[in-house]
C-alpha cells in the first residue's frame, strides 16, 4: 500500500497573505465596503503589517476597491480620514490594534493558515445578501 504524501512545509507568506485576502473579501461579501462596487477588488490593511499576529488579523482588514485602495486609503491627506473610517468600520481603536498586535514569540504559520482557512470556509457557507437599491 502507497502512502500519501503530504505537504508539511511552512506556509509561504504570499499564500498566508493571499488567504487572508481570500477571508477580507468573502466577509465583505464581495463588495467594496466603501464604495459597494464589486469589481477590481483588494484587501487592504487598516494598520500596516509590523508583526504577522497583526499582519493576518481579520479585524484589521477591509475590502476596497483598486481605486479606492490607491487614490484614497494611501494619498496623503485621504489616508488618514479613509484609516479613522476603517478602524470605525472594524470596532478598532489604536489600543486594541496594538493588543492585537503585540508579538508574544514567534507566530506559528500552520495555525494562523488553519484559522485563516476555517474562517474563508465561514464566510462563503454564510454569504452576505446584495444590498437592495
Amino acid at each position: 500500500m502507497r502512502k500519501l504524501k503530504t505537504k508539511n512545509s511552512r506556509p509561504t507568506i504570499k499564500e498566508l497573505d493571499k488567504l487572508w485576502a481570500d477571508c477580507v473579501k468573502a466577509r465583505a461579501g464581495n463588495r467594496c465596503e466603501y464604495s459597494g462596487k464589486t469589481e477590481g477588488l483588494n484587501a487592504h490593511h487598516v494598520h500596516g503589517k509590523p508583526n504577522y499576529r497583526l499582519r493576518y488579523e481579520l479585524d484589521n482588514g477591509v475590502c476596497i476597491t483598486k481605486g479606492v485602495h490607491f487614490f484614497v486609503a494611501h494619498v496623503q491627506g485621504r489616508a488618514e480620514a479613509f484609516k479613522v473610517w476603517a478602524m470605525r468600520l472594524r470596532g478598532l481603536n489604536n489600543e486594541k490594534a496594538q493588543l492585537l498586535g503585540m508579538n508574544c514569540g514567534a507566530s506559528d504559520l500552520f495555525l494562523i493558515k488553519l484559522l485563516l482557512q476555517k474562517k474563508l470556509k465561514e464566510f462563503n457557507a454564510n454569504p452576505i445578501p446584495p444590498k437592495s437599491t
